[in-house]
């Protein structure tokens, strides 16, 4: 290329004359610089992604030509754009986080009360033989005791469910909604999981 034989003519030159002042603004070009904006969107992850040098050196700022400056604007605005998606993504999750939370203890209650249901259920027999009764009200008591444990084992794995969530997401929660000490829900209402107790 052009540049590159200059480059060396440069370079040549330069070390005799103890003029190194150029190397500042102009590096070696190699195959590795030769990138487009747009050719940058297919490698690599889309927020590790840096500029060659070549779009940093004059021509580039205030004094470059319109169709480099609006090709920057576009990959600034592509940037942008996905930052704004990850932090929704990371709004989403937080309330997800929350919902899982809120679903432990609506689902452990909800095994208490169905535990207090039958707790509270009144044993009767249709059987007219007194002994045979007994022996209906004894089978149907050990089923009700039996679906009773059930209940508060439930109830009490929803509970350890959403201890050990809660206990395991206490800092994530507190990283997917704050970015450098600023608060991401711009209503002001903090997520669910804080008022679940």
């Amino acid at each position: 290329m052009k540049y590159q034989k200059i480059c060396k003519a440069w370079v040549a030159l330069s070390v005799p004359l103890l003029e190194l002042s150029w190397t500042k603004v102009l590096r070696v070009l190699d195959d590795s610089n030769i990138v487009g904006l747009i050719s940058m969107d297919d490698s690599g992850s889309k927020g590790q992604k840096k500029l060659t040098w070549i779009w940093n050196v004059q021509g580039t700022g205030a004094d470059a030509d319109e169709s480099t400056q609006a090709a920057l604007h576009i990959e600034w605005c592509k940037a942008r754009a996905c930052a704004h998606r990850w932090q929704e993504e990371c709004l989403l999750l937080a309330e997800e986080m929350c919902c899982v939370l809120a679903f432990f203890l609506w689902q452990a209650q909800d095994w208490r009360r169905t535990a207090c249901k039958h707790e509270s259920q009144m044993l009767t027999s249709l059987e007219t033989i007194e002994a045979i009764a007994a022996a209906d009200i004894s089978a149907k008591n050990i089923i009700r005791v039996g679906k009773i444990a059930y209940a508060h084992l439930q109830a009490n794995l929803c509970e350890k469910m959403k201890h050990c969530c809660k206990k395991e997401w206490v800092g994530s929660l507190f990283k997917t909604t704050t970015y450098g000490g600023y608060g991401c829900y711009s209503n002001g209402c903090a997520p669910l999981v804080m008022y679940i107790a």
